[in-house]
């Protein structure tokens, strides 16, 4: 049947186009020589149904001539329904906002009929209760997939007519490879990742790192394009892409990534036989397969040596606080489920570029790594990217101590942890791997794709049900839906950005304005207060700050803190505690928000009401413990400014917002109270909260710098992509 209906749609793309215009279905169309036959059949339209007789020929079989006359078949040969395509275009459009079920179409139409007098009889005069619902189902699947097939068609002839390009949009057309290898062959590498036994685009030079002192970033001018399936799904990033743009000046592009496992398959759902569908997003099984290998082979043996940016322990301490960071945690019951969820990968713009399917307990570092070798397979080979990831210093972590990403690959990509998830890490972690302190940046917040899930989360319920090849060509086209519509708000999208921007800037312009400090000396404090990290060594201050706490032996612990006297100290000890306290029930209530948001949005399982009211009022429960936290916690920073020494400079704690929104958003939660000695001249950001805010706004001020420099440089992108498209589709018609 699957073959039968393959061959089929490809017969059916001319008369389809065809009956698009009203005057060309005409029921009496003329025939070739041979003797038409007439073959009854149930005509469904939104109102009502009628039996036609139809006329076909051995050269123009049934389908067809049901498809000329604005009717789409349920069958591939001998149809008994066909269904009106203004209706299933209704439909279609609809399934792209609600729950794609065609059985809920069926049944409603059915009823409806009923309702206005047609009853649909069987052969005995019965009235049929099934409705229409299997040959709708059968009509709908395979009229979307007819709709994918014309769409690729289009863009294929638009891409041929474009001027001047053989290849792609606002791409130069690449020079022959000095070797004479293509795109195609694969890239030679040192590295064991078996490169040689998967197909995709890769090259055979460009092993050379990619730093900001490298000579080489601004001046190789003759390079391949992007994949041209990267340019027509995100032209804001692709289409004028200039490789080797240095990390401190952003990069060349900025992706996001995350794992949802609120889109699995029952086990029951059964399978259906392979489909002639070109998956553009979805990432082959077998090459994440062979990454995990790769990666599993590699972890048994002995990691190499590498430089850290962060202590091993605070990164193990990251990863024990997400449940993502450790891959053998099961979130989906495997005796129920083999399709367990999906990992995704968008640009900064929100547009799903590519998914791939998760089939393990938990979310293992192998998906992210396969979505980013494969990304990077269909760019430029000097081409830089930053990526944002939940637990991304765990997986730099990873690619540092495994050989299972090229090192080509390795120095071209940059990783950070998504701005919302940064409460969940580890201060010397975030001072390294959080976005708002990172040069080049810009405004880029890594959380496209809890977005993508909000959108996406109305196929949750159907992929449950349906066979595992029907699941992908959903996904797929859903996918490349919201890609487009995403890109269809792209001049909307900078707009709004500009927007944001401006009051950002503004506000950080403001609180500089406050402080009584030039921005050059706010810098200046800013670079002492990185330096003076570095130099901290967090598990001993902890033990000392016990230790001291239990015996309070001031000269002994800290013989810094002597001249403050014993109440001082003895409450400072205290104020540190009870800030990580607050800090370990604040977070908590985090996570807690955040599955709620995920389970709404679709990137985690539904709920129901009562799980929903339950877990409400155990949140309600606990927020005495939190307020209560947090208020002991202020009281001691109060009882600090009284009992601190006349004459003496200290870097008092700031105190803490009670209300949960305004305590996420704020940065003093994430700083520990400083129980070590001041020597000499207290420095400003230590004892001033001023300088610390004005910091944190010369922060901001430099990353809407940054935003607004890439914002005019996709803009220009998105101006030459729409002006060769124009042309494009000119010379084509």
């Amino acid at each position: 049947l699957y073959e039968r209906w393959n061959a089929l749609l490809n017969r059916l793309k001319g008369p389809f186009l065809r009956s698009r215009h009203a005057s060309a279905r005409e029921a009496d169309a003329p025939f070739c020589a041979c003797t038409p036959r007439e073959r009854r059949v149930v005509c469904v339209f939104w109102d009502r149904f009628e039996i036609k007789s139809v006329r076909a020929c051995e050269h123009r079989p049934l389908p067809i001539a049901l498809v000329e006359l604005g009717l789409f078949p349920s069958g591939p040969s001998k149809p008994g329904y066909a269904f009106c395509t203004e209706l299933l275009d209704f439909f279609m459009a609809l399934t792209y906002h609600a729950a794609d079920s065609a059985q809920a179409l069926a049944a409603a139409l059915h009823t409806y009929h009923v309702q206005r007098g047609y009853v649909m009889r069987g052969r005995t005069g019965q009235p049929v209760q099934e409705g229409y619902r299997r040959a709708m189902q059968q009509a709908f699947h395979w009229y979307r997939v007819l709709h994918h097939k014309i769409d690729a068609d289009v863009d294929e002839i638009i891409l041929t007519a474009t001027p001047g390009q053989d290849n792609a949009f606002g791409a130069p057309t690449a020079p022959p490879h000095p070797t004479g290898h293509s795109r195609a062959a694969p890239r030679t590498t040192t590295t064991t990742f078996p490169l040689h036994e998967l197909a995709f685009p890769t090259c055979e030079d460009g092993n050379e790192s990619v730093s900001d002192d490298d000579p080489e970033m601004e001046q190789r001018d003759q390079v391949e394009p992007p994949d041209r399936y990267l340019i027509e799904r995100c032209p804001a990033c692709f289409a004028s892409l200039e490789p080797g743009r240095p990390f401190s000046a952003g990069s060349d592009v900025h992706i996001a990534g995350d794992g949802n496992f609120g889109h699995r398959r029952l086990r029951n759902a059964g399978e259906c036989p392979s489909v002639r569908f070109n998956f553009r997003a979805v990432v082959p099984t077998t090459f994440v397969n062979a990454v995990g290998a790769v990666l599993d082979a590699q972890r048994r043996g002995k990691p190499r040596q590498y430089q850290s940016r962060v202590d091993v322990n605070i990164l193990v301490q990251c990863e024990e606080s997400h449940t993502a960071g450790n891959g053998a945690n099961e979130k989906t019951p495997g005796d129920i489920y083999d399709d367990r969820g999906l990992m995704a990968l968008v640009c900064r713009h929100d547009i799903p570029l590519y998914l791939c399917n998760i089939d393990t307990p938990g979310e293992q570092q192998k998906y992210w790594i396969a979505l980013l070798i494969w990304f990077m397979l269909h760019l430029p080979d000097n081409c830089t990217i930053t990526s944002w990831y939940d637990i991304n210093c765990v997986s730099w972590r990873v690619l540092m101590a495994y050989d299972v990403m090229p090192e080509w690959m390795l120095h071209r990509l940059e990783q950070l942890t998504s701005v919302l998830h940064s409460y969940a890490h580890q201060w010397e972690c975030q001072l390294v791997f959080g976005p708002r302190m990172r040069v080049g940046a810009a405004l880029t917040d890594g959380e496209g794709t809890e977005r993508f899930w909000s959108r996406l989360r109305y196929l949750i319920g159907v992929l449950r049900h349906v066979s595992r090849g029907r699941r992908l060509m959903l996904l797929e086209m859903h996918t490349e839906y919201i890609a487009k519509t995403v890109r269809g708000e792209l001049g909307r999208w900078l707009r709004r950005r500009y927007i944001s921007l401006r009051d950002r800037r503004n506000a950080a312009l403001q609180e500089v304005l406050i402080t009584a400090d030039t921005a050059a000396t706010l810098r200046r404090e800013m670079q002492a207060v990185m330096d003076l990290q570095d130099q901290i060594d967090e598990h001993v201050l902890q033990e000392a700050a016990e230790a001291l706490y239990a015996s309070l032996q001031v000269g002994d612990g800290f013989p810094a803190l002597a001249e403050f006297g014993y109440d001082f100290v003895k409450t400072l000890i205290q104020a540190y505690d009870a800030k990580r306290i607050a800090r370990a029930k604040a977070t908590a209530r985090f996570f807690e928000y955040e599955r709620l948001d995920q389970a709404v949005g679709g990137a985690g399982a539904p709920l129901g009401a009562f799980l929903h009211q339950r877990t409400l009022r155990g949140m309600k429960k606990r927020t005495p413990a939190l307020v209560r936290a947090v208020a002991r916690y202020n009281a001691l920073c109060d009882a600090l400014r009284a009992k601190l020494p006349e004459g003496l400079d200290f870097p008092l704690p700031e105190k803490l917002p009670i209300h949960l929104a305004e305590l996420r958003n704020d940065p003093a939660l994430l700083e520990d109270v400083w129980i070590e000695g001041v020597q000499g001249r207290s420095a400003p950001w230590l004892v001033d909260a001023s300088v610390r805010r004005g910091i944190r706004a010369v922060h901001t001020i430099d990353r809407c710098n940054e935003e607004e420099v890439r914002l005019a440089r996709e803009e220009d992108a998105l101006y030459g992509w729409l002006k060769t498209k124009l042309a494009a589709v000119y010379a084509a018609l």
